[in-house]
């Protein structure tokens, strides 16, 4: 019951899942400022000893655990935490190339946003995922389950042709990511010896990465 209501508390109160390589000060410093009211979850592995606004993430289960660090992908596991915790993720554009191969869609700007464009843009990215997610997990595993991928990452990318829609005050031809959507249901789709069971699902969400 411990480790629910941990889970169940997190959820309610994340803005986002930070997937940071390189460490340093100023990089902190960077986030703090700008989530000093809004808390950012950090995987496992990744070590960070500043607390506010980070706060520690658990896997929900050991099944989920363990599928994870047979990877031995951070990028996979700030993606698989993601979806469970139902939040987008928040990296560096730098980062942010670790991340792309699990990319099935981007939105560009040529503009860096102000501070309000930008925490609009975040809640937007929040409601992505949380709308996506019911849909997302339970058609992917059904999809996998059953070895029907084509039509599977045909409506997935369909939808989320959609969904960028919501960007639209920002969107570019050109420019920089700032909007990455994120598979893992497309990323396992072409690696048929995955075993996809049922608590596995709560893997298969779009996540949208925010890069900031």
């Amino acid at each position: 019951m411990k480790l629910l209501s941990e889970i169940a508390w997190i959820i309610k109160n994340l803005r986002g899942v930070l997937y940071i390589r390189e460490i340093t000060e100023e990089r902190l410093k960077f986030i703090s400022k700008r989530f000093r009211y809004r808390n950012l979850g950090i995987p496992p592995s990744i070590d960070i000893e500043q607390k506010r606004p980070f706060i520690k993430l658990i896997y929900p289960s050991e099944v989920i655990e363990k599928f994870v660090l047979d990877f031995k992908s951070l990028a996979l596991e700030s993606i698989v935490l993601a979806s469970c915790y139902v939040s987008p993720i928040v990296t560096f554009l730098k980062d942010y190339e670790d991340l792309k191969p699990f990319a099935i869609d981007e939105v560009k700007i040529e503009r860096e946003l102000n501070e309000k464009d930008l925490r609009l843009h975040l809640r937007i990215a929040d409601y992505t995922v949380i709308d996506f997610y019911s849909w997302s997990t339970n058609f992917a595993y059904t999809c996998l389950r059953e070895a029907n991928i084509e039509e599977m990452i045909k409506e997935r990318k369909r939808r989320v042709k959609q969904d960028k829609r919501r960007y639209w005050r920002i969107e570019s031809k050109d420019g920089r990511t700032f909007i990455s959507y994120l598979d893992l249901a497309t990323f396992f789709s072409k690696r048929p010896r995955i075993k996809i069971d049922e608590e596995i699902k709560a893997t298969l969400a779009i996540i949208t990465a925010v890069v900031i």
